[in-house]
């Protein structure tokens, strides 16, 4: 069972563009990662700086299973740690360009208020897109049970549970 469904509506050339994504019903959508990784190959290393990374990301459905890694990819494009990285990635350094990412799992809890977890887990999925590591440790809490659709559905019938 498939359907066709408009994931975003975006400026291009001042034409708007209409993207349209094939997917499977209950489909949860794309790991972080691997949608970082999709995005920089087809956009560059650029697209980290870009104040529109939260919305590429939610194209693939990014967020489906850590919906709070919304905010802190966010605040990463937002506040320049990714037009940062973009620059030192340009350097040439493969070194200066991971130890950077790196460096971003330490200071990002203090900068954005953000669990230690996330913050590897957001610089681990950077190092990932970038294509210099093979495997994302995700974080162990606050994963989002099940596919959208299904969380969608549980909390309507919990609504109907509770009508008099």
């Amino acid at each position: 069972n498939h359907h066709w469904d408009a994931a975003s509506s975006d400026a291009a050339g001042g034409r708007a563009a209409l993207l349209l994504r094939h997917r499977k019903n209950g489909d949860t959508g794309m790991k972080l990662q691997d949608a970082l990784r999709k995005i920089v190959r087809n956009r560059g290393v650029g697209a980290l700086g870009d104040s529109r990374l939260v919305s590429f990301l939610s194209d693939y459905e990014a967020f489906a299973d850590f919906p709070d890694m919304r905010e802190v990819m966010d605040a990463i494009a937002r506040k320049g740690y990714g037009s940062e990285l973009f620059c030192i990635s340009q350097e040439g350094s493969l070194s200066k360009t991971v130890s950077y990412a790196q460096g971003l799992a330490k200071s990002l809890p203090e900068d954005l208020g953000i669990s230690e977890e996330y913050a590897r887990f957001a610089s681990d999925c950077i190092i990932f897109a970038l294509g210099l590591a093979v495997t994302v440790k995700e974080p162990s809490g606050h994963r989002a049970q099940g596919s959208a659709r299904e969380r969608l559905q549980g909390a309507a019938e919990e609504c109907r549970s509770h009508r008099p």
